[in-house]
């Protein structure tokens, strides 16, 4: 013979009983994981000469010139916002206005800034889309380089990473090699 005990039901003690309450389990599964969406788009202008660009935090000898207030880095920008866009914070440029501090600005200080917010809202990154848009420079001969940097830079593991990469079929302003574009989307997870 067995004693029956009743026990307060508590929202944080869940209980399996039906398959419904499955759908309880999954949504605090997810309570805290956020998405954020990045752009970035900078003008370029062909140089006779090769110089150096920033890209996704590497030097990258191009014969294209990215015209930017800050070094013009479109991959870490592109992160930057769609890391405070998770956070439900403002965009890059409310932080880092085009002014004489910021002039020529390394963009890994916009990123680490960005990355220092998500550490104090508990925030770990669970993955990384980005998508760049371009004519020149090509990207895959730096493919490998770019992904050890930006795990470095993120703290991420090199599979909650990707890089994409394409033209724009010589059409519009990218196809006729006068912007560079980034989207960047990724997740955040709950530490």
């Amino acid at each position: 013979k067995f004693e029956v005990k009743f026990i307060l039901d508590r929202y944080i003690n869940l209980k399996i009983t039906y398959k419904e309450d499955l759908e309880s389990l999954n949504y605090l599964d997810y309570k805290d994981f956020r998405t954020g969406l990045g752009y970035d788009i900078h003008r370029i202008i062909k140089v006779t000469n090769k110089q150096y660009i920033s890209l996704g935090g590497i030097k990258i000898l191009s014969k294209a010139k990215i015209i930017s207030h800050s070094d013009g880095d479109v991959i870490l920008h592109a992160i930057t916002d769609s890391i405070l866009g998770a956070l439900s914070l403002r965009d890059i440029g409310t932080y880092f206005p085009n002014n004489k501090k910021n002039f020529r600005r390394n963009s890994k200080d916009f990123l680490n800034f960005a990355l220092e917010k998500m550490r104090k809202k508990k925030f770990l990154i669970g993955n990384i889309d980005l998508m760049i848009v371009s004519e020149r420079p090509k990207i895959n001969p730096y493919y490998d380089k770019m992904i050890k940097e930006l795990c470095s830079l993120l703290n991420i593991t090199e599979n909650s990473i990707t890089i994409k990469a394409t033209t724009n079929e010589k059409s519009g302003l990218i196809g006729d090699e006068k912007f560079i574009a980034c989207w960047s989307s990724l997740s955040l997870i709950k530490n």
